[in-house]
């Protein structure tokens, strides 16, 4: 490829990605092979396209010639060509078209090529992993089976890996009002207000309202400022939820006098969220954003989230940096 060092098998053009040998090429769960160009008059020169699913918006595409990828062939070569004739498939004039072939024909080597790249093993991507597909489930859900209770038990445990995140200083002012009564969540469930894109809904319905609350305090006798630490204690109880098959809504849109007299908290008690939780009911999906980030509903209420791309959020990063993928 133009520009490519001597060391590198592959570069993609766009994000500047590159595989050092093909072994790695053909394992990245991140390529796939979507098209072949024959080049009948001479065939390793055709192209083989690929798209690399990176951090962009839309996959990014790159070609290599076939001559790269020859040698994985070993079977038997022929020297005739059936191309056009009553023997011939036609599966090389169709790009999309990856079926192997059994005429006698020295395209059939290309095909057979073409079969190995597609069953290549792929690698485990840690972006894949355990941990991203947990990130991935924890999504903001609003409608809940309001009949499938959250014990108090497992609102302690949550509470309890809040207690294990770090802290500015140390200091740990955080406090946490539980509920799982559903006297107690019916009164605290008209102080919140919900998901602000949603301009004709005015949050969930009778049976489909939160089966439980952790109301994130914060105690100004220990300090006036806890810093960020009720927004790390809030998401670890929330991926601490999605392991479990529960779903949360963190909220900060709330009528604090209300929820205070509510909940009868003393005057040095700051609310900082309300993490809302239970079964979810819903679906929600993320999706590149493309220009709007707004989350909307579609017309079967699946709810898309959009979220912007890798290469929009850092702001140092040349068009042609590497970056995780």
């Amino acid at each position: 490829m133009p520009g490519k060092s001597a060391k590198e098998f592959a570069s993609c053009p766009d994000c500047g990605f590159t595989w050092e040998d093909r072994t790695l090429f053909l394992e990245d769960r991140k390529v796939e092979l979507t098209e072949y160009r024959a080049n009948f008059k001479n065939l390793p020169s055709g192209k083989f396209y690929f798209s690399h699913h990176g951090q962009a918006a839309e996959p990014e595409r790159l070609t290599l010639p076939v001559a790269a990828f020859g040698d994985l062939y070993a079977g038997p070569v022929y020297r005739v060509r059936a191309t056009g004739s009553l023997y011939c498939t036609g599966y090389c004039f169709d790009a999309k078209c990856f079926e192997p072939c059994n005429a006698i024909c020295e395209c059939s080597q290309v095909r057979e090529t073409l079969r190995i790249i597609l069953e290549w093993p792929k690698k485990e991507d840690p972006l894949t992993g355990p941990l991203a597909q947990l990130a991935e489930r924890c999504r903001s859900y609003r409608r809940f089976d309001e009949s499938k209770p959250v014990s108090r038990q497992t609102l302690l445990d949550l509470v309890n890996l809040a207690r294990l995140c770090p802290s500015a200083s140390n200091q740990q002012p955080l406090k946490h009002f539980i509920s799982c009564d559903k006297e107690l969540n019916d009164a605290i469930f008209p102080s919140l207000s919900w998901a602000k894109y949603f301009r004709d809904w005015n949050g969930p319905a009778e049976g489909e309202r939160p089966a439980g609350y952790v109301v994130i305090l914060s105690d100004n006798s220990i300090t006036k400022n806890c810093h960020c630490d009720d927004g790390i204690a809030a998401q670890m109880m929330k991926l601490g939820a999605t392991e479990r098959g529960y779903g949360g809504c963190l909220i900060n849109a709330f009528d604090e006098k209300k929820l205070r007299e509510t909940l009868k908290l003393p005057d040095y008690m700051d609310i900082r969220l309300v993490l809302a939780l239970g079964v979810p009911v819903e679906t929600v999906r993320l999706e590149s954003a493309d220009g709007s980030i707004r989350y909307y509903k579609d017309k079967s209420g699946v709810v898309h989230v959009p979220k912007r791309p890798l290469d929009e959020i850092i702001i140092n990063l040349p068009k042609k940096s590497k970056i995780p993928r």
